[in-house]
């Protein structure tokens, strides 16, 4: 059967050192693999004086990829802790600084947890804060018996339970701010061609230039930048 490498396919890249992890986790790992492909083995981490862990990295298949949008690696972590504290969620931090901002998946990471309540407890510590990474979460016992539509099902309760334009919670940083380069570009386009137009929506959704100006950062500072003078410009004109 030929394989087609135009798209990710379900596996294990050839230098994952699967033997690194203990023998259940091997046992998850395995069966992930037929949905998923193991990129990185990954590495241990010590939180404070004795809470290790490990992470690795996977990607997922082009099918579940394109239904979710997610086309960069994911970071996953292991603990075996039967109790979840917060400080678990740490050891995503420590990962994303041992590889290249462009290859992790930065709105998503995936969390298989000892703890029999985890789904639970990822939700109530997260909820009050929709600019987190979205921590999709399993328990060993789950992977170890579950097919590939309960991962995929876990994923839309996580991906879709989050209202990113809640009046109570409006976006401070870039983590979620995408989609709107295109928006930008035509609202600049329609002043140097002498248009009127405006932009119009809900408190939060960052209309305001000075919101643009900090939320989008260097990513489209300059569009940001020129949007904010032709505003100015049509206000005092």
């Amino acid at each position: 059967m030929d394989i087609d490498k135009t798209k990710t396919n379900p596996g294990m890249h050839k230098s994952f050192a699967i033997e690194r992890f203990p023998e259940r986790e091997r046992d998850i790992l395995k069966r992930l693999s037929g949905w998923w492909y193991l990129t990185n083995s990954g590495e241990d981490v010590v939180l404070g004086a004795n809470a290790r862990m490990s992470y690795y990295l996977m990607k997922p298949n082009t099918s579940f990829a394109e239904g979710f949008n997610l086309d960069r690696e994911i970071i996953t972590v292991f603990s075996h802790y039967q109790n979840f504290e917060p400080r678990t969620l740490d050891a995503f931090d420590t990962a994303r600084k041992r590889f290249q901002t462009l290859r992790i998946e930065s709105i998503c990471h995936i969390l298989i947890s000892g703890d029999p309540n985890i789904e639970d407890k990822i939700h109530d510590l997260l909820k009050n804060d929709p600019e987190n990474p979205i921590v999709v979460p399993f328990t060993y016992e789950e992977l170890e018996n579950c097919d590939e539509n309960f991962i995929k099902n876990r994923f839309r309760t996580h991906f879709y339970s989050r209202d990113l334009f809640d009046f109570l919670s409006p976006l401070k940083t870039d983590l979620y701010f995408f989609g709107r380069s295109e928006l930008i570009l035509d609202q600049i386009n329609r002043h140097t061609s002498g248009e009127h137009s405006g932009l119009f929506g809900l408190s939060g959704l960052l209309k305001n230039p000075p919101n643009l100006l900090q939320v989008l950062g260097d990513k489209h500072r300059l569009s940001a930048i020129w949007l904010f003078f032709v505003q100015i410009r049509v206000i005092f004109r």
